[in-house]
């Protein structure tokens, strides 16, 4: 399993030249397995050569290999807005005092273990004939590469459900006894968590636009896959792919629009706590002004390209869908 190049120091991020050698060692042995696949694709995938087969095999090992190189780079030359990230988090803490800010990582462990399961799953069905050394490397090919997708889609998603629980943490603070000083400082807590927000989306964003990218080839390509073997055991190893990839992929989409929920709960309860206002004073005040008008948004992005939510996993189920029926057709005789 691969290792963040990042460590923290202190309240300062460095970085770790072991972890980024590490890293680097897992990609080249990662791209060496997957030379190795290509060579013998023809004893692998047995009697179906389609060259359809054969593209998307290529793109998908492509497509990762790509993700996993520049999650690796960028996020080394985007270290600063990481350090940025912490230091909005420690302002918060120091206007809003929050009890605790809670972190679940039950989901996550759980996707984990179902990578372990599945994973084990497929290698015994795909452990029966005379190629096993190399469908063993192909395993462990498969088991790393998820395993590190995943711990930077836990990574980034841990980072935002610390800005929700932020965000729910201010909603509950504020009441109708609470004092407009206190309601003061949680608005202008609230800035610093927006512009923590934009930091962790520069951080992460090429790495989320080459994920979902990379998750979208993956799945749709197991989707046609599936239904191009003839083999069961072939078609099983499919499906288990697009469980693990569907599965990260919720995950780190539930995590983005719980994000953004939250957000607007605290917005809502921002502007009721202002309209009952009877003294006037939070009305009257600029900064309560300036948090509606600016309207900065708690979203994130891939890179700017699309939004990371809920609509997200419609809008690819719907393009996968397209590319399927038109892959079919190309197949056909």
């Amino acid at each position: 399993m691969g290792s963040f190049p990042l460590v923290l120091i202190g309240d300062q991020v460095e970085v770790s030249i072991s972890h980024v050698v590490y890293d680097g060692f897992l990609i080249v042995v990662i791209l060496a397995v997957d030379l190795l696949y290509i060579q013998g694709q023809s004893s692998i995938i047995g009697k179906n050569e389609s060259p359809i087969v054969r593209t998307i095999s290529l793109i998908q090992l492509v497509s990762t290999n790509l993700t996993l190189f520049i999650s690796l780079v960028w996020v080394i030359y985007k270290k600063s807005r990481l350090q940025e990230y912490l230091d909005e988090m420690s302002k918060f803490e120091m206007l809003v005092h929050p009890k605790s800010l809670r972190l679940s990582s039950r989901l996550l462990l759980a996707i984990f273990g179902s990578l372990i399961v599945l994973g084990g799953l497929n290698f015994l069905l795909d452990s029966t004939d005379g190629e096993l050394p190399l469908k063993i490397f192909l395993y462990l090919r498969v088991y790393f590469t998820a395993a590190m997708l995943l711990m930077l889609i836990g990574l980034f998603t841990g980072m935002i459900k610390i800005i929700s629980s932020a965000y729910d943490e201010m909603t509950s603070q504020i009441s109708d006894s609470i004092g407009c000083q206190r309601m003061k400082n949680c608005m202008k807590a609230a800035e610093h968590l927006v512009i923590a927000s934009e930091s962790l989306n520069s951080a992460f964003g090429p790495q989320m636009l080459s994920i979902v990218s990379s998750f979208f080839l993956l799945l749709t390509g197991n989707l046609y896959l599936a239904m191009a073997f003839d083999e069961i055991e072939y078609r099983i190893m499919c499906l288990i792919g697009v469980i693990i990839h569907f599965t990260m992929l919720f995950h780190l989409t539930s995590s983005c629009s719980n994000n953004m929920d939250s957000a607007s709960r605290f917005n809502s309860t921002v502007y009721r706590r202002i309209v009952n206002d009877r003294t006037g004073s939070l009305s009257q005040e600029l900064r309560s002004c300036l948090h509606f008008v600016s309207n900065r948004s708690a979203e994130f992005t891939a890179f700017g390209f699309f939004t990371i939510d809920h609509s997200l996993l419609g809008s690819m189920i719907a393009a996968a869908a397209s590319y399927l029926v038109i892959l079919i057709q190309l197949g056909s005789p």
